[in-house]
C-alpha cells in the first residue's frame, strides 16, 4: 500500500530535488510552518509602479501597438526595473505577427475594436452573420482585401468588418458575399464620420456585450 507501481518512480535524490536545492522554497518552508494552523499565507503585496518609474515604463513601451502586449511590457518593466524587457515584449509581438501572418483571426478581448489612440473603426454591416465562428469565418475569407482590419460582433446582433482608411468597401460589397447572410444595406458608412485613421487594431473599449477580432 501506499508504494508507487512502475519503472522511474523511485524517490527524486536529493541532488536533484530542486525543493531542498533552491532556498526560496526552502524559506517558504520555514516561514509556513511558523504559521498557525489553518491560517494561510498572506500572498506578496505587488509593489506600486509610480512616478518616474512608471513614467520610464510607458517610454519604453509606447512604441508597441498591441495594448494587451504594451500593458505586459510596462508591468514587466515596473516590476524588474529592466527597460530592455521593451525588447523582449516587441520581438514577441512579431513573432506573434509572423506565426499569424496567413490571415488568421486573433481573438483581441471583449468590446469595440479600437486603435492605440482608442479610437473606433469604420465598419461594413452584415446580415444574417450571427455567430463568432461565422463572423471570424467571414473575416478570414477577406484576408486578401485591402484594409481590412478585423470584425466586431455584438451579442445578439450581426457581424461587422473592421477597415482602415484605405479599404474599398464599394469594391468589397461587390466582391465578397457574407456566408449565410448578406451586406446590409446601410453597410457603407459616410466617409465624413470620424473615426480612426490607423491601419491596426491595437485593442478593445471594455463591453462584455461586443467581441473583437484582428486580422494578422
Amino acid at each position: 500500500w501506499n508504494r508507487p507501481i512502475g519503472d522511474g518512480l523511485d524517490p527524486v535524490p536529493d541532488s536533484e530535488n530542486l525543493f531542498k536545492l533552491h532556498s526560496a522554497t526552502a524559506n517558504l518552508s520555514v516561514y509556513t510552518a511558523s504559521l498557525p494552523d489553518g491560517e494561510l499565507a498572506p500572498l506578496a503585496s505587488e509593489q506600486p509602479c509610480q512616478g518616474s518609474r512608471m513614467e520610464a515604463a510607458e517610454k519604453a513601451c509606447e512604441g508597441i501597438p498591441s495594448a494587451t502586449m504594451r500593458q505586459a511590457c510596462i508591468i514587466d518593466i515596473c516590476l524588474t526595473g529592466n527597460a530592455a524587457a521593451a525588447g523582449g515584449v516587441a520581438q514577441a509581438e512579431i513573432l506573434e505577427e509572423r506565426v499569424n501572418a496567413r490571415g488568421l483571426p486573433v481573438f483581441v478581448g471583449h468590446g469595440t475594436c479600437i486603435d492605440t489612440q482608442g479610437k473606433q473603426f469604420r465598419v461594413l454591416k452584415t446580415q444574417g452573420v450571427r455567430s463568432g465562428p461565422n463572423c471570424q469565418n467571414l473575416l478570414a475569407s477577406l484576408h486578401a482585401a485591402r484594409g481590412i482590419l478585423g470584425a466586431q460582433l455584438r451579442v445578439e446582433g450581426a457581424c461587422e468588418i473592421v477597415v482602415g482608411p484605405s479599404a474599398d468597401l464599394a469594391g468589397m460589397v461587390v466582391g465578397a458575399f457574407p456566408p449565410g447572410g448578406a451586406w446590409a444595406e446601410d453597410g457603407i458608412p459616410e466617409a465624413s464620420i470620424e473615426v480612426s485613421g490607423e491601419d491596426y487594431v491595437a485593442g478593445v473599449a471594455d463591453d462584455l456585450s461586443w467581441s473583437c477580432w484582428r486580422l494578422n
